[in-house]
């Protein structure tokens, strides 16, 4: 510091900054169909009155629905409201891992190492819509900060025959309680991404803590205790208004079996890259396919030097802090693991690289070390720096087309030849029913669907007429679901029914490309609605 000027604050400061002017520099615009849809749609439903698991189908935890609901009434309800809340969380989650490789490295600026971070963090497939994600990566990283506050805190200890103390390790309650806390968190947000943080926490409790294992099994439970805090009222809440058979079905059975039949996409290969269609998609897969093992190198390389270094007794904090992150990382490649793209590779990537920034010394490093780091990590953001670029470009695409009549998704920006499709489609609905009617959303085929046109119900403002706003395959393929959507229909007197015909076909290699056989909503469709409007991809039934 020189005649008051604080470099580290003013450098993390300027971060920030930077990753604000990133963000709305080339804002994603477009309209996410499904996976953003469900999650509006899912809190619409919640402000409505519904409860989730009960009264709509998800497999997701509860908390994102009930934040999106409040940062909405606060904000106003729209596509992008929920898209700067993302925002506002992605820069916190930014500042706090920041925060960690600084405190890691002797509260040196740590500028560059940021700035990767920022580029990663704000790929284009991960941040640009609202997901339950964001609050889980959020409250992920702050439970491992405190974590870590534990690791490198110190108390001197003198004896009698000391002329110098021992410094010693010492369980601070207030950081085992806000770890515990935020782990509550995840696990009401992201239950299986909380499961992962817990056993992370616990690897840094009885591998790194100085303290004897009846001390590490007491701190441990403090974790849980404060974990559950958060966690035991909310599942209080839903095991009294909904059935455990609903709550594991969703929860639990769906997402360890269904799910992965039905959206599953192989590993990333050399092989796959080259016989992928286009250029564009060679190069990307054969990017995921060299930067896919980052997590487990990660994850060997500080295993390693923890156990030497252990061995040695030459265990330092920084090593000790990587211990926790690296595992958590490896457990993160889970969700890769099921669904190998970028969007699912992206949390795991994070905290491999927080990992990574944390127990490496780079300025001590050998000349040829740091030039295979560097070039690592400049192979790793090209593409994120690529997708930047690309949207930056197409946001000046002369068959784009900015929305002026869809209140709730003004000034996004889509394909010319949708939003002649979409507009009117949205507005006929609009116009012909009430605000307190229910509509249906269906694909063109029911015994066989990739994705579903979720966010249609958002921009129409109009709640779905059946628990299965998020059309999922293996699930509304199945015939007890198809009869269940079909009682719905006609209890709710749906009159109106819009057919969206997707603008690709998917054919992915799981058994979302394959027929279940059964037609039981098709037909009932085709018996009871007649169409009355066509518009391109959208056909709008009405009940005969």
């Amino acid at each position: 510091m020189i005649d008051g000027f604080d470099k580290r604050k003013f450098l993390a400061r300027l971060l920030i900054g930077i990753a604000l002017l990133y963000f709305f520099v080339g804002l994603n615009f477009d309209l996410n169909i499904y996976d953003e849809g469900v999650g509006l749609v899912g809190a619409e439903r919640v402000a409505n009155g519904d409860i989730p698991y009960l009264d709509f189908f998800t497999i997701y935890a509860p908390f994102n629905y009930y934040l999106t609901v409040a940062y909405s009434m606060l904000f106003g309800a729209s596509v992008m409201s929920p898209r700067f809340l993302v925002l506002i969380m992605f820069v916190i989650t930014l500042a706090i891992m920041h925060r960690i490789i600084q405190k890691s490295n002797n509260n040196k600026p740590m500028f560059a190492s940021g700035l990767v971070l920022m580029i990663l963090l704000f790929f284009n497939p991960f941040y640009a819509y609202a997901k339950p994600t964001a609050p889980a990566i959020m409250f992920s990283v702050l439970a491992l900060l405190f974590t870590i506050n534990q690791i490198y805190e110190e108390v001197f200890i003198w004896k009698d025959d000391d002329s110098e103390p021992d410094k010693k390790p010492k369980p601070l309650m207030k950081y085992l309680v806000l770890s515990g806390v935020m782990s509550g968190f995840v696990l009401i947000t992201r239950h299986f991404i909380g499961v992962y943080l817990l056993i992370a926490i616990a690897s840094a409790v009885f591998f790194t803590f100085d303290i004897p294992n009846k001390q590490k099994i007491k701190a441990y439970l403090i974790v849980l205790s404060s974990a559950s805090i958060i966690a035991i009222p909310v599942a209080v809440y839903f095991l009294i208004n909904v059935s455990w058979d609903l709550l594991y079905n969703q929860l639990v059975y769906i997402p360890a079996t269904i799910f992965p039949a039905y959206r599953a996409l192989p590993w990333p290969t050399i092989s796959n890259a080259l016989a992928a269609d286009t250029l564009r998609q060679q190069l990307m897969l054969l990017w995921l396919s060299v930067y896919s093992f980052l997590p487990v190198t990660v994850f060997l390389f500080t295993t390693g030097a923890f156990i030497k270094a252990k061995r040695n007794n030459q265990l330092t904090p920084r090593l000790k802090a990587a211990l926790p992150i690296s595992v958590f990382a490896l457990l993160l490649i889970m969700q890769a693991g099921v669904r190998s793209d970028a969007e699912h590779f992206i949390p795991t990537w994070l905290f491999s690289l927080l990992a990574l920034f944390v127990q490496v010394d780079f300025s001590k490093l050998r000349i040829v070390y740091k030039v295979f780091f560097v070039s690592l990590i400049l192979g790793f953001i090209i593409v994120p720096l690529k997708e930047k670029a690309d949207i930056i470009k197409n946001m000046r695409n002369p068959k784009a087309v900015v929305i002026k009549d869809i209140p709730r998704a003004e000034r996004f920006i889509i394909s010319e030849h949708w939003y002649k499709d979409l507009s009117p489609a949205v507005n006929f609905i609009r116009k012909h029913t009430s605000r307190k009617e229910r509509i249906f959303v269906s694909p063109v085929r029911n015994d066989m669907l990739f994705i579903s046109d979720a966010v249609f119900y958002f921009l129409a403002e109009r709640l779905p007429g059946t628990r299965y706003h998020e059309l999922h395959p293996g699930i509304s393929t199945s015939e007890p679901v198809q009869k269940e959507i079909i009682s719905d229909l006609k209890k709710n007197n749906v009159r109106y029914i819009v057919i969206f015909k997707s603008y690709f076909n998917s054919n992915e290699p799981n058994l979302s490309s394959k027929s279940s056989g059964v037609t039981l909503l098709d037909n009932f469709i085709k018996s009871n609605y007649s169409a009355v409007k066509h518009y391109g991809h959208y056909k709008i039934m009405k009940r005969n």
